[in-house]
């Protein structure tokens, strides 16, 4: 299905899901998923060509055609977030260059930016990643996102939704 690198079975499913896991942890932020995301996500998935990392749009066109048999799995794979975005984190650094790897990690932060960004009240003066339109939950999330992915440095308290995650 993804061209130009030699996956399992395990690890294809892992870069499918890694959008999913973004998407979900974003928007259950606050603890509901409204319509907003749900078009943001629809709108990143029929836009899958304008990314420009190959794997990632190669991942979001796959996502795209064939969502309705990945959900089920998806939802019935046994890890949460954070366990699967450090595997993606793991994968991508076994199997890609250094700056692609990156590259595809920072177009799962810009998905998550753009759930972030689809709706609801936004944090006050923008927040402390400057998303007016994002609220300071999402914000959170982002920022573990960024940090279990590798893109930042950093130990701190993860955000209330990724705590109780990985308490599941």
């Amino acid at each position: 299905m993804l061209t130009g690198i030699s996956l399992t079975g395990q690890e294809l499913e892992t870069l499918l899901y890694a959008p999913l896991w973004v998407f979900f942890a974003v928007a259950g932020a606050d603890g509901k998923l409204d319509d907003f995301e749900a078009a943001a996500m629809n709108q990143e998935l029929r836009s899958a060509e304008q990314y420009n990392q190959p794997l990632f749009r190669q991942v979001m066109s796959a996502l795209r055609e064939h969502f309705d048999s990945l959900q089920p799995r998806f939802m019935a794979d046994p890890r949460n977030c954070a366990e699967g975005l450090r595997d993606v984190r793991r994968l991508l650094d076994a199997k890609l260059a250094a700056d692609q790897a990156a590259a595809f990690k920072q177009s799962l932060l810009y998905l998550g930016r753009t759930t972030a960004e689809a709706g609801g009240p936004g944090a006050p003066g923008g927040g402390v990643l400057q998303m007016p339109k994002a609220s300071f939950d999402e914000q959170d999330v982002l920022i573990d996102i960024s940090i279990m992915l590798g893109l930042q440095e950093g130990v701190r308290p993860l955000s209330p939704w990724v705590s109780y995650m990985l308490e599941q």
